[in-house]
């Protein structure tokens, strides 16, 4: 940059494209005894910021300051701002919605924050719903994100670094923590990582964010089991804060990730804190027992049909008396695969008519394939109550997990009988047991390692709730 003004237009034309972008803006103006030009881009600033700003400089006083920091602390001194002569730190800060000052006679630029970004409600989200408690949930703007944390937490404690990754996106993303009570070592370790990364963008989801802090953990593209957890509510995300644990915010998505996390991290629910405490731990053991009666109901219906002949009588509606004819290995695989292929629907149906059709079409789908003779009933009812199981935690990818481990019970036990349904169990055990969080502790724990205390906890919930 030079002390020319003109000739700073001219640099910063080119490097934001003015002549090519409609959005990027510029505005002359006097300012004291010097002429002035500022950029920006339309729809980043907020409107009454933005015209104080402007009248504010209209109206200086006929001085000449030294410098433009001199400049700034008399114009414009209740502002946030900054001064430099760094082409690319200008660019990027008038890309994010700053505005960029350029005065005659001053090699630096006067970048000042009046930016405010387009975002929706703090509603409910959808998938995170309460009887009780607050309704609100996070949305895309990480400032407003940090603001909801905030409110439930009022201890200087309360830690925001933020970071910049994508060469591209330059997306600002924050890691939280409670100074104190989170792991040190953790804290550092995912620091380094965010400070590291070489991603062209981010603009698509947090996953690619996740694999890559997580990208040195050997198996992990074949290992289906999350290692982050996915939060909507602020108060969920505040607890866990409180806990220890270490949260990150992505700007522009409406959910903050979670670190460590661990396989029952994921059977918690916000609700039970809402509730008596008998009620909770109720709801929690039904919730959690519902689970993984919906990952072994199937396969050992299966294994149980296989060894039919030798099973006792009061067993005998194991058996199957209709006659059909599709093997009950592939009705089984053909039923599973079915019912995505009805979720991909119903997510991709308008909203009025999702509820209607998911439920005409599995109902006519599944009064036709019984009646056809192509499956049989029991089939449909133990994968249908399979299907609707998984869904208990309210995680995504943990229910396909398991869905995996379900369907490769089934298909060992069609293989090899008894054996091939131990040797698959005993599979998913040892990467269980096996799997590591992301503080390198065990993915299983309290079983492994072994915590009577911890899991107490899994099925009860404490008078003092979660915070204590």
């Amino acid at each position: 940059m030079t002390e020319n003004l003109n000739q700073n237009i001219k640099i910063f034309d080119r490097l934001l494209n003015t002549d090519r972008t409609f959005d990027v803006l510029k505005t002359y103006l006097k300012t004291g005894k010097r002429e002035a030009c500022y950029f920006y881009i339309e729809g980043f600033i907020n409107s009454a910021d933005a015209l104080r700003f402007h009248e504010k400089l209209c109206s200086a006083q006929k001085t000449d300051f030294k410098n433009i920091d001199e400049f700034a602390h008399t114009v414009v001194p209740r502002i946030e701002s900054f001064t430099s002569n760094d082409e690319n730190k200008i660019t990027d800060a008038v890309l994010c919605g700053n505005v960029a000052l350029f005065i005659d006679g001053y090699p630096q630029a006067l970048v000042i924050d009046v930016r405010t970004y387009p975002d929706r409600g703090v509603s409910e989200p959808e998938k995170s719903r309460t009887l009780r408690g607050p309704h609100i949930g996070f949305n895309e703007n990480l400032t407003k994100n940090t603001i909801l944390i905030r409110r439930y937490i009022r201890t200087p404690q309360l830690i925001f670094e933020k970071f910049t990754i994508g060469e591209l996106s330059k997306t600002d993303v924050a890691m939280s923590y409670i100074s104190g009570r989170a792991d040190e070592k953790l804290i550092e370790k995912l620091r380094q990582k965010l400070k590291k990364i070489n991603v062209k963008s981010l603009c698509m989801s947090q996953e690619t964010l996740a694999e890559k802090l997580l990208e040195n953990k050997k198996g992990l593209i074949l290992n289906p089991f999350p290692k982050v957890k996915y939060i909507e509510r602020p108060d969920s995300a505040c607890a866990e804060l409180m806990e220890g644990k270490i949260i990150i915010i992505v700007d522009n998505s409406p959910s903050v990730m979670l670190f460590p996390t661990n396989l029952l991290d994921f059977f918690d629910d916000i609700e039970e804190y809402y509730f008596p405490p008998v009620t909770a731990s109720y709801l929690k053991i039904v919730r959690i027992l519902t689970y993984f009666a919906g990952i072994f109901l199937l396969p050992v219906w299966y294994l149980a049909l296989t060894y039919s002949h030798v099973l006792p009588e009061h067993l005998s509606f194991v058996r199957v008396a209709d006659e059909y004819s599709v093997p009950i290995i592939l009705q089984i695989l053909i039923i599973e695969a079915a019912i995505d292929g009805l979720k991909l629907a119903s997510m991709n149906s308008p909203s009025q008519l999702q509820n209607s059709l998911s439920i005409v079409g599995g109902l006519i789908l599944g009064d036709f394939a019984v009646s056809s003779g192509w499956f049989v009933s029991q089939v449909i009812l133990y994968t249908a109550f399979s299907a609707i199981a998984t869904f208990s935690p309210m995680n995504y990818e943990m229910g396909y997990c398991f869905k995996f481990a379900r369907i490769s019970m089934v298909v060992g036990t069609f293989l090899l009988g008894w054996y091939g349904f131990a040797g698959a169990l005993l599979l998913w055990l040892i990467i269980l047991c096996t799997n590591k969080t992301a503080a390198g502790k065990g993915y299983l724990y309290p079983f492994v390692p072994f915590s009577p205390k911890g899991i107490l906890k899994i099925f009860t919930r404490t008078f003092q709730g979660r915070e204590s």
